[in-house]
């Protein structure tokens, strides 16, 4: 593999990387607006791995994953860009890894805590004015809830 890049490819690789930025703060902000901006409304969001169901956007929308709707508080950290160009650079695949603590809202009013672990692999398209995920696979899903690490440092202490 060449790690001498074209200044062209620094372009290409920087708007990647921004694209990320902008994906992990308006998610957790909720901002469909944005997100618009990232997605297609029929980019295929495939959760299976996780336990949950493949979708569309326009349907991970309305379901209320990723906007809002099924939790009370998102924190993604998403990071370990490993880009791989199609031809001409028109296309992209991203491998990457993610963590996000997250929270559900408790009946007592209060949120329940967890932390989703694993990576996404997704499919990217460069459009004139910037770059879009037109396919997103969540890959090895490791969940912890707030539950889970009270008993397994109770367990370590016993």
């Amino acid at each position: 593999m060449d790690l001498l890049y074209s200044l062209e490819e620094i372009s290409d690789r920087l708007a990647i990387y921004d694209l990320y930025a902008r994906y992990v703060h308006h998610a957790d902000a909720f901002d469909h607006d944005e997100l618009d901006r990232i997605f297609d409304l029929d980019t295929v969001m495939d959760w299976t791995d996780g336990g949950y169901r493949s979708m569309t956007w326009e349907e991970a929308k309305a379901d209320g994953l990723m906007t809002g709707g099924m939790l009370s508080h998102a924190f993604h950290i998403n990071t370990n860009f490993l880009i791989r160009f199609g031809d001409n650079r028109l296309t992209a695949e991203v491998v990457s890894k993610t963590i996000q603590p997250a929270g559900v809202p408790a009946k007592n009013g209060k949120s329940n805590a967890f932390q989703v672990q694993g990576g996404y692999r997704d499919q990217l398209v460069r459009l004139p004015d910037r770059w879009k995920i037109r396919h997103r696979k969540w890959q090895n899903a490791f969940l912890f809830s707030a539950g889970d690490v009270r008993s397994l440092m109770g367990q370590m202490f016993e």
